[in-house]
């Protein structure tokens, strides 16, 4: 990849196990597309898409992608917490 690319090759190359040349085009791609967003002529900040590096990540345990090993819900269930959900209103249930 070019120099321009630096970010984006290290954040690959730092991920981990990379589950396919495919991921890392779309990563690459995406990365271009966000650079070649323009408005009127000038380059418009754009949001970062995590999602493109997130799917590089694969779990050496239950190999699953999106997360290593160090945050696999299956071995760290402490981990998984509420996943944004708010329990803020919710009436509690009782048995």
């Amino acid at each position: 990849l070019n120099d321009e690319f630096e970010g984006v090759r290290s954040q690959i190359l730092n991920s981990g196990e990379v589950s396919s040349i495919e991921d890392v085009y779309s990563c690459i791609e995406a990365e271009e597309q966000r650079r070649l967003v323009t408005k009127d002529g000038k380059k418009e900040l754009v949001p970062y898409n995590e999602d493109c590096y997130r799917s590089l990540r694969r779990c050496t345990h239950c190999k699953k992608t999106g997360h290593t090993v160090d945050y696999c819900w299956d071995l760290h269930p402490e981990k998984k917490g509420n996943k944004g959900r708010s329990s803020i209103g919710r009436t509690p249930v009782s048995e």
